[in-house]
């Protein structure tokens, strides 16, 4: 491209640098915006992948502390005496296998009494793993549509690289790595 000064002087304009940042530079607003919302999804999703496995980490570790101790026990530990047994699930299984031996009629079958301590064991198991994936939703929808979104912005920019050839009528690299 030639731009005419008032001098009548013709200066060739400079190409786009091949460059990751002049080829960003370079791009179309729609491109920008795809590349631009690809790199938050990136940084969301590594958010979360640290977070969580941060997360489950720590709460592995707390939980095979406790059934250590709980193993090492011979009757049912009182959560007030060990700090590791005051942590929110094994407080909660606790409190729970305790209710329901108290409720449970002294001399009553045995079987009855660990089926309903099963049970109630299994609901705060549930409990723990419905508060364990929160967050995968956001990584199941990068997932499912980041691919999707970039092809978009790969197609969109390859036809404005068509778009750049054809007004050109050259086929150098400069014509078509911007777009």
């Amino acid at each position: 491209m030639t731009v005419l000064l008032p001098f009548a002087i013709a200066i060739a304009a400079p190409a786009p640098a091949l460059t990751p940042w002049g080829m960003y530079l370079a791009a179309d607003v729609v491109v920008k915006t795809v590349m631009i919302g690809l790199a938050i999804a990136s940084v969301a999703t590594w958010t979360v992948l640290l977070a969580k496995g941060w997360e489950l980490a720590r709460e592995r570790r707390r939980l095979l502390q406790a059934r250590a101790l709980l193993l090492d026990s011979v009757q049912l530990p009182d959560p007030q005496v060990d700090p590791r047994l005051q942590e929110e699930p094994v407080r909660l299984l606790l409190e729970a296998a305790r209710t329901e031996l108290r409720l449970s009629p002294h001399g009553g079958d045995p079987a009855g009494v660990k089926e309903r301590v099963g049970s109630r064991l299994e609901r705060i198991e549930l409990a723990c793993a419905r508060q364990a994936r929160r967050g995968i939703g956001v990584l199941a929808s990068i997932g499912a549509i980041a691919p999707f979104v970039g092809l978009f912005g790969t197609v969109w920019g390859i036809m404005n690289s068509f778009v750049g050839i054809a007004q050109s009528n050259t086929t150098n690299l400069a014509v078509v790595a911007p777009g």
